[in-house]
This record gives C-alpha cells, structure tokens and sequence, in this order.
C-alpha cells in the first residue's frame, strides 16, 4: 500500500512540475507576443496590456486550481467511500462466515432447550440485535408459541402463544409469505 501511495504522489509532484513549466512556457510566449503587439492585448500601449495580460493569467490560474481541487476532494471523498465500502464489506463476510459456523453448533445439540437458546443466541449475535424471539408453530391449535427469547420486556414474556394470522408473524405463518 505504502508504495502505491508512493507511486501517486510522484506521479503528481511530476505532473506538477510539467504543468507548472507548460505555465512558464506560455506565460512567457504571451508576455513576448503582447510586448510586440500580438494577441488580444497587444494592440493596446504595453504597460496596461501586460497589466491586462497578468490579470487574465491570475483569472486562469484561479479557474485552473479550482477545477484540479474539485477534482482532487472528488477523489478523496470516492477513496474514503470505497474504504467504508470495503470495511462493510469485511463485516458482512464475517457475519456471513458465521452463519456458515453455525451448523457446527446445531449438529452438536440434542436438548431443545439448548438448541432454542443457541438459535436466539446466534441469530441475535450475526443480526446485531438487541432482542430476538423465536415462534414455534403449535399445529394442533394453530398458534405459534415463544419458545425462546432474549432481551424482551417481561411483557412480551408473558405473551406465550400468537394466533394465526395475528400480527405480523401470525401473518408470515399463516400465509408462508414475507410481510416485506
């Protein structure tokens, strides 16, 4: 990375410099070509035309370092984009690999208990979430129950059972569609 940046910044001290001797060089043909009544200032008396001359070469220098300043934030700010890209990146292909990981855990578990808890665990953990429930479909009395639960209200913890077609998961469940 070092080197790159290295690269880039030779690379523009070089073109610096080019640019600044092109500069020079037209500034000079300008001047030259003014003192001897070329161009759009020379047929005018020498002292206001070189005036004149210096005047529009500021106003062009100004223009010019404006457009390569907005052309260098340009490139600061998709620079700084693509490293916040590249770090959300990361944190997605970490959470994805964990989603992948979790199969060694369900494999592992026999008791429903555990395994409900390990699920709520996992699930809240890779989402980030702060609280996470888990709906079991009761088939006999078409309800869904909460099996397992982690940082809910003790109100919602004594909500126990949700009928089909009743908030949004009674309605994912009872339609086999997501809401969303």
């Amino acid at each position: 990375i070092m080197g790159k940046k290295t690269t880039a910044l030779s690379i523009l001290i070089y073109l610096a410099r080019t640019s600044a001797t092109v500069v020079f060089i037209l500034s000079v043909m300008a001047m030259i070509g003014t003192v001897h009544g070329l161009g759009p200032f020379g047929p005018q008396p020498v002292d206001p035309a070189l005036l004149f001359l210096q005047m529009f070469m500021v106003g062009l220098s100004a223009v010019t370092a404006l457009v390569v300043g907005a052309a260098v934030q340009e490139r600061r700010r998709a620079e700084s984009d693509l490293r916040k890209f590249k770090e959300r990146l990361q944190i997605e292909k970490d959470k994805f690999e964990q989603v992948l990981n979790i199969e060694d855990g369900l494999n592992t578990i026999l008791d429903m208990n555990k395994l409900v808890d390990f699920i709520v665990d996992k699930t809240t953990e890779v989402l980030e979430a702060e609280k996470c429930s888990l709906l079991l479909l009761d088939d006999h009395k078409q309800e869904l129950c909460v099996r397992g639960r982690k940082g809910t209200y003790d109100a919602v913890a004594g909500e126990h059972r949700i009928s089909m077609g009743q908030p949004i998961a009674g309605l994912v469940a009872r339609d086999g569609e997501p809401v969303l």
